[in-house]
């Protein structure tokens, strides 16, 4: 129950610190609207969308073994967002959202327009974020544009304090260079006396990482990164195909603390035959504009 009380406390923190605006009230009469088709549980669902995820690209250069662009097991074609499709997308159901996740199935920084496409979702008050594993090179002139483009939560997904440890999960990342953008966004955030984005560092505890999480804590506090969150991996293998050896790896990689190992039984079971509620209030919108049924479908 503390942590729980404690996670909603850094929660309600972290959105009041992004600076959250006023939409108009019409933005407001479609969010009960979906709440209230939500509540009942209508199968037709004539409220707009109140949160979107945009996959910028569905490119990735890192093969993380649990994600299917990792094991190149996606089935669509490839290819980045155009600002065109975006614009559409803003001018069609902007003014009823209130948060976009600028991330789903690729590496949002391998798309050299991600930051037009915020800065976009910005001037419309939209709240967003951006998960990404920084583990590629960032000029100058594209961490400033980055910092500038009214992004309001920068997630850096980084899971050790080594290369062996890193390595593992994050296969072809470069740690040093990882940390070497997070230490040039701060500074940059400094330099031009900016408070977002909110840096989050996101650490997935595993097994073979979990003995570096206090120093993780220090570099954290080193490098100057607003928060550092301690995350429990999914690890589901069986959603697609994965290699028997990897199979194996990853049955031991569970943390052997309690705080990051996925919960099952009765309540566990109940909660997936419940009706999901995600369809009410979100979409999931793929780089060619195309929508899916849920942010998890990757086929």
């Amino acid at each position: 129950m503390k942590e729980l009380a404690l996670r909603v406390l850094q929660k309600y923190r972290l959105l009041t610190a992004m600076d959250v605006r006023l939409r108009r009230p019409s933005a407001y009469a479609n969010w009960f609207r979906s709440n209230y088709e939500l509540m009942r549980g209508v199968s037709k669902i004539r409220a707009k969308p109140t949160k979107l995820t945009i996959d910028p690209t569905n490119f990735c250069q890192l093969r993380c073994p649990l994600c299917p662009t990792g094991q190149r097991a996606q089935d669509r074609d490839q290819g980045h967002a155009d600002y065109e499709m975006f614009k559409h997308l803003m001018d069609e159901v902007g003014d009823s959202v209130f948060f976009i996740d600028f991330f789903n199935w690729g590496e949002p920084l391998l798309n050299p327009r991600t930051e037009d496409l915020i800065r976009l979702a910005s001037e419309k008050g939209i709240v967003s974020s951006m998960s990404t594993n920084l583990s590629l090179p960032l000029s100058d002139e594209r961490v400033e544009r980055i910092v500038k483009s009214g992004l309001n939560e920068l997630i850096v997904a980084a899971d050790g304090m080594s290369n062996d440890t890193y390595g593992t999960y994050r296969r072809q990342g470069k740690l040093d260079l990882v940390f070497e953008n997070m230490r040039h966004i701060v500074a940059t955030k400094r330099r031009l006396l900016r408070t977002k984005p909110i840096i989050t560092w996101q650490f997935l505890v595993f097994s073979f990482n979990e003995h570096e999480m206090d120093r993780a804590h220090e570099l954290a506090n080193e490098i100057g990164v607003d928060r550092l969150e301690f995350r429990t991996p999914f690890l589901q293998t069986d959603r697609f195909p994965i290699p028997d050896q990897d199979q194996r790896k990853i049955s031991g990689w569970q943390s052997s603390n309690p705080l990051y190992q996925i919960r099952t039984g009765a309540s566990s079971v109940e909660k997936i035959h419940k009706r999901c509620g995600w369809h009410y209030m979100s979409a999931a919108v793929n780089w060619d504009g195309t929508v899916a049924p849920c942010c998890t479908t990757f086929e």
